[in-house]
């Protein structure tokens, strides 16, 4: 199979909407879920004159970047432009040296989030649904924009409350997701204009599982199968460490009283595997009924051993966080049996240049790396000036 594969970056300034299209050597991007800020690294060479659309000199920090990929089967058919990453330039480094480079790290629009800052202490003392939260608080938000037809109902949290300047909207975000029992997706969806100039950034919160059943619906635009064209490589396994049986949890200690505390346990299980405890201490809980929903939440999600693994296939530019995709690699087994079935995306990561376009995949448990434990991902965009 013959593949035509164009890769772009786009840079926006924001005032001027000038844009900037340096030729691109190679670039790696990353989402993952639970919330976290993507990141993306895009390798270009310019050697075009000051006058030029490539030319780098003009790049700064906060200027918008859009890297997209074209794949076409014949050099005839129509160059469609797929976005694999948006958002915003970071960091910029330069080194003297062979090509004197121009370093960038770019941040998907979600690390907004990181910034804004609940301003006040609120307390909602009965049951509240996660989108009430989202619209009340979304005054904070910095440049995203809420909109209720983004956002649905669904998860709910018998208390919350928040103390001024003391909690950001991205804590905000994760305890949402937590508190769906990871059934729940929080994204950004940025618009663009007539002109391709960034416009709106939507904040959307939908399940990808229907509540409930927890059902999913199967992606039909790409498979893993092994013996196709698509699949590379994969490697999966069966992670026990992190199972539970009970959950824990403590909140504040109000003055002069007991500190909040709830718990979750599945006895049948229990019965099994034994009595594996797991604990943790959220300050910003304020009840005893949230201690209780957070434990069973996070209960949820450890209860059984989970199949995991990253499948590396060519590059899919249409690829989501939350994609249930089926999955069938005879040629591996785990407890005796063929790995056969779906599995929900949890990390994407794409992987250009100039030779390939790769996408990696990480189903069920993500795998940590090296960079899941520094604060940012290491990333790098070169450019010859």
């Amino acid at each position: 199979m013959i593949r035509i594969v164009n890769i772009r970056l786009v840079v926006e300034k924001p005032s001027t909407h000038a844009k900037y299209y340096p030729q691109v050597i190679a670039a790696t991007t990353q989402q993952s879920y639970p919330f976290s800020v993507s990141g993306a690294s895009v390798d270009v060479v310019s050697n075009n004159s000051p006058a030029s659309s490539g030319y780098a000199s003009p790049i700064n920090f906060d200027d918008i970047i859009r890297l997209q990929v074209s794949v076409k089967m014949d050099r005839t058919e129509k160059t469609v432009w797929q976005d694999i990453f948006h958002g915003r330039i970071e960091n910029l480094s330069s080194e003297y040296g062979t090509g004197n480079q121009l370093r960038i790290y770019a941040v998907g629009h979600e690390a907004e989030l990181r910034t804004d800052l609940i301003e006040e202490t609120k307390e909602y003392t009965t049951s509240t649904d996660a989108k009430t939260l989202l619209s009340y608080f979304s005054k904070y938000f910095n440049r995203l924009t809420y909109s209720d037809s983004r956002a649905s109902t669904g998860v709910v949290f018998p208390t919350f409350d928040t103390n001024a300047d003391q909690m950001n909207l991205m804590d905000l975000i994760s305890d949402m997701e937590t508190n769906s029992g990871l059934k729940w997706i929080f994204e950004v969806v940025p618009t663009y204009d007539s002109s391709k100039n960034l416009s709106t950034r939507y904040v959307s919160w939908q399940p990808f599982v229907t509540a409930g059943s927890f059902t999913a619906t199967p992606v039909n635009s790409y498979k893993v199968v092994e013996g196709t064209q698509r699949l590379i490589a994969a490697d999966f396994d069966v992670d026990g460490e992190g199972v539970f049986t009970f959950h824990r949890v403590y909140g504040a200690t109000p003055e002069g009283g007991t500190q909040y505390k709830g718990s979750a346990v599945d006895a049948a299980l229990s019965s099994i595997y034994g009595r594996r405890s797991a604990v943790d201490t959220y300050p910003w809980i304020k009840s005893s009924d949230l201690c209780n929903s957070v434990a069973a939440g996070l209960l949820s999600a450890e209860k059984d051993p989970e199949i995991s693994g990253q499948v590396l296939i060519i590059g899919t530019p249409q690829v989501k966080l939350g994609d249930y995709v089926y999955v069938k690699i005879p040629s591996e087994e785990l407890n005796g049996a063929s790995v056969v079935g779906y599995f929900y995306v949890k990390r994407i990561q794409h992987l250009i240049d100039r030779a390939k376009f790769h996408t990696l995949l990480d189903f069920g448990k993500v795998r940590p790396e090296a960079e899941d434990y520094i604060a940012r991902v290491s990333a790098t965009t070169k450019l010859c000036k």
